[in-house]
C-alpha cells in the first residue's frame, strides 16, 4: 500500500480507489466511503472530486434503507466506462494486498494464535465466502476486531 500510495500520491486515494474497484456494482455516500477506507470526511470529498474529474467514479442518487422507508441521497459509483479500467484493476487490486507473514505479525498481540487462514480477497477470489480465519487462545476480541477493520480499510 505505501509504494502504491506514494506512486498515486495518496494512500487515501489508493483505498477509495480500492473501495469502488472491489465493489464496481454498489453506491456508497461519502460518510461510508470515509468509513470504510478510514479517512476523514474532508479528505474523502476532495479525493472524490479528483477522482470524478478524471472520470473514475460519477454521482448517482442512491436508495438508502432506513426502519421506515427508503431515503433517497447523494452517492459515489463506479463508472464501468472508464477507460484504463482493466489497467487500473491489475494495477490496484493486482498487487499483493498483505503477505501471510503481514498479517501474522499484525494479529500477534491479539492472543495465542493457533490458525490463521487468509483466502478469498487475499487471495483475488472476491467470490469466497470467508476471507479470514482466526483460531487461538485468549485473543482479544477488541484487538482482533480492530485489525480487521484497519485491514478492511485498506483492501
Amino acid at each position: 500500500m505505501e509504494i502504491l500510495g506514494k506512486l498515486f500520491g495518496s494512500t487515501a486515494r489508493v483505498k477509495i480507489m480500492r473501495l469502488f474497484l472491489l465493489n464496481q456494482e454498489e453506491g456508497f455516500e461519502v460518510s461510508d466511503i470515509a468509513s470504510r477506507a478510514k479517512v476523514t470526511t474532508t479528505v474523502t470529498r476532495s479525493e472524490l472530486r479528483l477522482l470524478e474529474s478524471i472520470g473514475l467514479i460519477k454521482p448517482r442518487v442512491i436508495f438508502k434503507e432506513t426502519p421506515r422507508k427508503k431515503k433517497k441521497v447523494s452517492g459515489w459509483f463506479f463508472d464501468t466506462q472508464f477507460p484504463f479500467k482493466k489497467e487500473l484493476e491489475a494495477l490496484i487490486i493486482g498487487t499483493g494486498l498483505l503477505s501471510g507473514r503481514e498479517l501474522a505479525v499484525r494479529f500477534r498481540k491479539a492472543g495465542k494464535i493457533k490458525l490463521l487462514i487468509a483466502s478469498g480477497v487475499f487471495l483475488k477470489n472476491n467470490q469466497s465466502p470467508i476471507d479470514l480465519l482466526v483460531v487461538g487462545d485468549s485473543l482479544n476480541k477488541k484487538l482482533l476486531e480492530k485489525n480487521i477493520k484497519d485491514i478492511e480499510a485498506e483492501i
